[in-house]
């Protein structure tokens, strides 16, 4: 079984508000937005599986990936 998604986005989000706070303060509507994809995943992981929400996280971040360098 693997970790799950929404686990792992919180444990960054906690991470990256440590980091803002020691950097100039947490930029407007990040926590918000965090908060959202943190809760959209849960929603993915209790209406199918970790493992398919894991996949799904997955391959999304490859299309980010490969939209952003233009392959």
């Amino acid at each position: 079984m693997c970790e799950k998604t929404s686990d792992l986005l919180e444990a960054s989000h906690r991470r990256m508000l440590v980091w803002c706070d020691a950097n100039g303060g947490v930029p407007e509507g990040y926590a918000e937005s965090a908060l959202a994809e943190i809760a959209f995943w849960r929603s993915v992981e209790a209406h199918t599986s970790v493992e398919f929400a894991a996949s799904m996280f997955g391959q999304w971040q490859d299309e980010r990936l490969s939209a952003s360098d233009g392959t």
